[in-house]
């Protein structure tokens, strides 16, 4: 009962997260203490793909968009589609964790190429998170 009622009120919030009009990165402008820097690999990071936004954008698509185009009475399709927003953002929450309990620190995630664009979509709202390019990294 208690995961339908999580899963109910995460589902009702996906609309809202995708559409946010408010820019939240901004929030955190005058803030003092430590930031964390999030790098995000994907399965084919290194690659153009993982970088180029109009790469990440066909990737996250082509994911999402014909699950939704496909038709079942039982509604199959819109279902594993909230299931997967449901385990993004269930593991962007995972990450959020650990930078709470470690501010300032540098966390790496590693993920399949196909989270990368929700992971740095949501990771990019919340403040006292930047989104660390693994080409900048890989310069250090």
């Amino acid at each position: 009962m208690k995961q339908r009622v999580l899963s109910a009120c995460l589902m009702a919030l996906m609309p809202v997260c995708a559409q946010a009009q408010i820019d939240l990165a901004n929030l955190d402008k005058d803030m003092v203490g430590p930031r964390t820097e999030v790098l995000v690999l994907g399965s084919v990071h290194l690659s153009e793909h993982d970088t180029d936004p109009e790469a990440l954008q066909v990737l996250a698509e082509s994911n999402v968009r014909p699950t939704l185009a496909a038709v079942s009475v039982q509604h199959y399709p819109q279902i594993w589609v909230q299931g997967w927003g449901i385990r993004n953002l269930r593991m962007v929450a995972n990450i959020l964790e650990v930078v709470r309990d470690h501010p300032g620190s540098r966390v790496l995630s590693i993920v399949g190429a196909s989270h990368k664009p929700w992971f740095d979509g949501w990771l990019g709202q919340v403040s006292g998170v930047d989104i660390v390019d693994a080409q900048d990294v890989l310069k250090e």
